[in-house]
């Protein structure tokens, strides 16, 4: 029967819904999760997605596109410049329609948008966010899912600057929300290093409370004698950021991206080379290793936001006034060159990425070998 046989144009009225399934008269069980509910769903033969005319691997293969974390085109969603950086150029969000369309494909469903989002969390010059999004606060952002939710979320990634590392960090690993953890994920970025506005010397130590950069020095010619003499390396202190990792009940596999300009990329490698032979220690007798994980090495072209205040090749300390014509022996500085034409364009320095990888192996003594 046609819809509306009698009703004339433009006085057309909805009547009440016809129920064909009966499951929908059924009263709601309060509280309990639609998934843990004993109510059966509709089989839904009707639809190609079911009736066996579309294979099970296409149909996940769909619903899992559909819940894929997108970046926002909107203009007002991007992020500053100085925030924008590659895979993280504005806001993103998974639109969770489908899991409303009905019960059968909300059942099939429900875990994706957990598992598909990345929970990413950025302690300081991160992008801005309305004030109940809680984006740099994971005690917020976790607090409003429910325990079922909390126990997909499997991978953390933190975009940290130095300070937060060294003195939140461990509080960071106590608390419940990670319970599930079981991949972690921090990146430091050019402007996270101590002290990067004025382009000071880049350092880094997992294994000491509040280190500075003649402590890292000390402590890796430290480790390259010991390893040279079959020795055991510098163990790491407690409160020292990198012991902070045994705190994780369900960790396996760590990942830090290490980032820098093109000044610096030598101090950058010898960093590198030295956090290749951190083991940070775990329970049990295990500890996180880069034995068997693979590197990565990747660059981009950055915008002007990521020079350092000071020239990073005369040492001026304002960019702006920079006398790149002035350098011993009446030549121009090449690199002051190079970086006033960048800026003319309006580019940054090219920045350098080294991502390495760590994983729960059990823990040999040099003694033991």
């Amino acid at each position: 029967m046609a819809p509306w046989p009698s009703l004339p144009k433009g006085d057309r009225q909805f009547p009440a819904p016809v129920f064909d399934d009966e499951l929908l008269r059924q009263p709601h069980e309060p509280n309990i999760p639609i998934h843990q509910r004993t109510t059966p769903p509709n089989p839904q033969k009707d639809s190609p997605l079911f009736n066996g005319l579309i294979p099970p691997e296409i149909r996940n293969e769909i619903f899992s596109y559909a819940l894929t974390e997108t970046t926002s085109t909107d203009p007002s969603a991007l992020y500053p410049e100085h925030i924008s950086r590659p895979d993280y150029t504005a806001s993103t969000s998974i639109c969770t329609a489908l899991l409303q369309t009905c019960r059968l494909i909300y059942l099939e469903t429900y875990r994706l948008p957990a598992l598909n989002r990345e929970h990413v969390f950025w302690h300081e010059r991160g992008p801005p966010s309305p004030a109940d999004s809680y984006i740099d606060v994971e005690e917020g952002y976790f607090s409003r899912m429910p325990s079922w939710q909390l126990d997909l979320v499997t991978e953390i990634h933190l975009f940290t600057q130095m300070y937060w590392l060294e003195q939140s960090f461990e509080d960071f690993c106590r608390r419940s929300f990670n319970a599930k953890v079981e991949k972690l994920k921090i990146t430091i970025r050019r402007g996270d290093w101590w002290w990067n506005e004025s382009n000071e010397p880049l350092f880094i130590h997992p294994k000491i409370d509040s280190p500075g950069f003649d402590e890292m020095v000390d402590s890796i010619r430290y480790d390259r004698a010991a390893a040279r003499a079959g020795k055991p390396l510098q163990s790491f202190e407690d409160g020292s950021w990198g012991s902070a990792f045994k705190l994780l009940p369900s960790l396996k596999e760590l990942e830090i991206e290490f980032e820098t300009s093109d000044d610096k990329s030598e101090e950058l490698e010898n960093i590198v080379d030295w956090a290749k032979t951190w083991k940070f220690p775990m329970k049990e007798g295990t500890v996180l290793s880069t034995e068997g994980c693979e590197e990565e090495n990747w660059s981009w072209e950055s915008t002007v936001s990521y020079w350092s205040e000071n020239c990073p090749y005369c040492g001026v300390s304002s960019r702006a006034t920079c006398d790149f014509t002035q350098v011993p022996g009446g030549e121009a500085n090449p690199g002051c060159v190079e970086m006033r034409a960048r800026m003319a364009r309006g580019e940054g320095p090219t920045l350098h990425v080294r991502s390495l990888g760590w994983k729960v192996v059990e823990d040999v003594k040099v003694e033991d070998l």
